[in-house]
């Protein structure tokens, strides 16, 4: 019987401290938690309202005290922008009877995203508002409904930021428009009005064709580099725009360092913050279950704009930054992807003078370097394809079928060109 006794008596015991540890840790989770979205937008009307309601529309605005603010900065806008925040803004006040949207206007910003980061963090600080965490999106953004809440549980002690995965959004194709026939029955009307729709519907296609197959092409090299994210375990090069969460003591910490957040020096302002970050010893990462659908560039000129800032800044960065143990292994990735680019074009070359000449001579030994990288690399295609969104057949043929390499080809010309202007400072084009 006392055996049965003790027995019950350390059931007790046990039970109450598991009670104890739930009543502990429930107490822990309603720990109030605030947060704060800073949306720079520059001429975003078109995007800017399902940017903010996405962050808005968040799983952990759901949480116990949990306090969610998004301030849209509009910076130096000339379209309707600020006026899209305000709609949005009446059209929650239906719902609620305080919005958790504000709207902050920059006028005469020259810093550029940098520069409207920074306006937006002291706007807060002057109003003696306390966050806990701050996250930066891009205007043209749509963050995934757990973004915040993954982030928050991924976040660690030795954390400075956690950035999201980044994908493409739905490859949007505008529809093909119909007028109404004209009203008069004569023939000639009628045949000019056909005649009219089926060069319309011709250029129609034709530019649908080229805006997917450039999203086809840039769809696939997102992609493949979140790949590149499993090898370097999840750790973060840069704390990427379209989603980074902070710690307000590490953005406290920069401020009080710099003077600012984010440098308005210099033309890549994410990945300069990422650098100080990490120069504060600090881990910057990769959230793996955070992610983010961003929109991209069609066509040359927009395009190579993008990369060449973003080659070309990072580069400059490495620069003034000098060599140490953050720049240095990214430095050095940086060179590969030139050399890479050099060995595709002597490829090419070497396939053009046979072509000329007719004149071929290859060994056994050459035959299979040649043959072995071309049929590994096919291989890996065929394997990583299943990771890519929004699959398609266009995508698959230019992935496995070696199309994707004209994009590497052109991705190569825009690097040298970025290194080009890395080197000798010419930023004025990037402005």
């Amino acid at each position: 019987m006392s055996e049965i006794r003790n027995l019950k008596v350390l059931l007790l015991i046990v039970s109450i401290v598991i009670n104890w540890v739930q009543i502990e840790r429930k107490v822990m989770l309603r720990t109030p938690t605030s947060i704060a979205f800073l949306i720079p937008a520059h001429n975003e009307m078109s995007s800017i309202r399902k940017t903010a309601l996405s962050a808005l529309n968040q799983s952990a605005c759901s949480l116990p005290d949990t306090k969610v603010h998004v301030y849209v900065i509009a910076d130096n806008c000339q379209d309707r922008t600020g006026e899209v925040v305000l709609e949005t803004i009446q059209q929650l006040r239906a719902i609620e009877k305080l919005p958790n949207v504000f709207l902050c206007k920059t006028t005469g910003n020259t810093g550029r995203k940098a520069g409207a980061l920074n306006h937006g963090y002291r706007l807060i600080q002057s109003l003696g508002i306390q966050y806990q965490y701050f996250i930066s999106v891009d205007a043209d953004t749509v963050l995934d409904p757990k973004f915040l809440e993954n982030g928050l549980a991924a976040l660690e002690d030795g954390d400075g930021g956690i950035c999201g995965r980044i994908y493409l959004l739905p490859f949007d194709k505008k529809p093909f428009l119909i007028t109404p026939p004209p009203f008069r029955g004569n023939f000639f009307s009628l045949a000019m009005w056909i005649l009219l729709h089926v060069w319309k519907a011709i250029t129609w296609a034709l530019h649908t064709f080229w805006e997917y197959l450039w999203w086809s092409y840039q769809n696939i090299q997102y992609a493949l580099c979140q790949t590149e994210i499993i090898g370097r375990r999840g750790k973060a090069y840069c704390l990427a725009g379209p989603g980074t969460l902070f710690k307000s003591s590490v953005l406290k910490e920069i401020f009080e360092k710099y003077g600012e957040v984010w440098p308005t020096h210099s033309i890549v302002e994410d990945f300069a913050l990422t650098k100080r970050i990490q120069m504060l010893n600090y881990k910057t990462k990769v959230g793996h279950d955070m992610f983010t659908y961003t929109d991209c560039p069609i066509g040359f000129r927009q395009h190579r704009l993008q990369q060449e800032r973003w080659n070309g800044g990072n580069l400059r960065e490495f620069l003034d930054i000098g060599f140490n143990r953050h720049t240095t292994f990214e430095s050095i990735d940086l060179g590969l992807q030139l050399l890479w680019y050099v060995c595709r074009i002597t490829l090419i070359m070497t396939a053009l003078n046979i072509v000329r000449t007719g004149f071929v001579y290859i060994d056994n030994a050459t035959l299979w370097f040649l043959i072995v990288p071309l049929v590994i690399t096919t291989i890996m295609n065929v394997v990583r394809f299943p990771y890519i969104p929004y699959k398609s057949l266009l995508q698959f043929l230019l992935l496995v079928c070696f199309g994707y390499e004209l994009y590497a080809l052109w991705y190569g010309v825009i690097l040298v060109k970025s290194f080009y202007r890395a080197f000798t400072r010419t930023f004025r084009y990037w402005s």
